[in-house]
Order: structure tokens, then C-alpha cells, then sequence
């Protein structure tokens, strides 16, 4: 999908649905703007080698970008204005060059059934969000290999936040000012706003 203007749906801008296709997706270049749900919903048993590039995510009710999972391995997100949120077994998935600001959630979120791992987070711009910078959550304690460089993470709720994943570097961002006194907190169980 390239180069298209996806907006004011009452539903998702667009929305791909399958409960036992591997997908590869390729979204460049579009806008998708003031739609009722999602910007983007994708939700399949696998995703696998996609990309989504350089597209424009804005004022959408609920995320920017939403995809779900059983297996989330090799997908590139880079150069979007966006909102993320995964929920799958995630790996090898790089996020950078994105800029996600003035949303009333988070401003990207990984969460999973299952493992993180091989998660490259950089260049990204998170700021005046009602919610985390980062958040990355795993209902199993394991090892996986977690990078968050060369971030702006400004002006959220919170900072960055990871629950369930060990091997976790967090180096050469600026983690700002994360007490967004114009939002309401999205809540987060066991953490108070204007955490870092």
C-alpha cells in the first residue's frame, strides 16, 4: 500500500484481519489521518519481513499503529509520525526515526504474549504523551535483548518502563521532564507518574 490518503473512517483507517496467515506487509508513503479506531490494525497469526515507512499517523482515536500477533519477527518501522502497540512474541524488529507526540497513550508499546527480544529502539522523538515514552512488558522473566539509544523521550507521564525482559540497554538518550502536568496519566499498575 503506497501513497494513498486513508481518513475520517469511523473505523480503522485500515484494517487487515487473519487468524492463520503469515503476513509481509509493505506500507509506504501514506496518510492516514482522523479515523475513528486505529490508523493502522493489522492482526494475523504472523508477521514476518514487512515494512512501514515514512508513513503520517495522526489524530486517530486509538493508535497510530496497532499489530497483533502470535509471531512478530523482522519488521522494520522507521521515519513515521506514529503510536505502536504490539502485542505478539516480537524479534528482530528495529523502531527509528519516528516521532510520536501530543497522544493521550503511550508512545510506544511493546507488550507480549510471550518473549522480547532483539528489540533496537533509536533516533526516535517521544514527547507530551499522556503515557510512557517506552513501555515493554512480558509476562515471563527472560534474558531477552532490549536496545533504547539516542532517544528523545520528553514532556510523557513516564519515562521508560520495562517489566519481564533482563537484558535491557539504555544509553545516550534524553529522558526529560517526564511530568506531563497537561494530561491525565494513563495508569500504570505499580508505577507513579513522573517516573524516569
Amino acid at each position: 500500500l503506497r501513497r494513498n490518503t486513508l481518513a475520517n473512517n469511523n473505523g480503522d483507517g485500515l484494517n487487515i484481519r487473519s487468524r492463520t496467515s503469515e503476513l509481509e506487509t509493505s506500507l509506504r508513503e501514506n496518510t492516514i489521518r482522523e479515523n475513528g479506531r486505529d490508523g493502522i490494525h493489522l492482526s494475523t497469526w504472523g508477521l514476518r519481513r514487512g515494512a512501514i515507512v515514512a508513513n503520517q499517523l495522526t489524530n486517530n482515536g486509538d493508535d497510530g499503529l496497532d499489530i497483533r500477533s502470535s509471531v512478530l519477527s523482522g519488521v522494520r518501522v522507521a521515519n513515521n509520525t506514529i503510536s505502536v502497540q504490539t502485542r505478539a512474541a516480537t524479534k528482530n524488529v528495529t523502531v527509528t526515526n519516528n516521532t510520536v507526540t501530543n497522544s493521550g497513550a503511550h508512545s510506544l508499546t511493546i507488550t507480549t504474549d510471550l518473549l522480547v527480544d532483539a528489540v533496537d529502539i533509536h533516533r526516535n522523538q517521544f514527547a507530551n504523551n499522556a503515557g510512557a515514552g517506552v513501555l515493554i512488558s512480558s509476562p515471563i522473566t527472560h534474558q531477552g535483548n532490549i536496545t533504547v539509544t539516542d532517544n528523545f523521550i520528553g514532556a510523557n507521564s513516564y519515562g521508560i518502563i520495562t517489566r519481564g525482559t533482563l537484558a535491557v540497554t539504555i544509553q545516550e538518550n534524553d529522558i526529560v521532564f517526564n511530568t506531563n502536568a497537561y494530561a491525565h496519566p494513563v495508569p500504570i499498575e505499580g508505577v507513579t507518574p513522573g517516573t524516569a
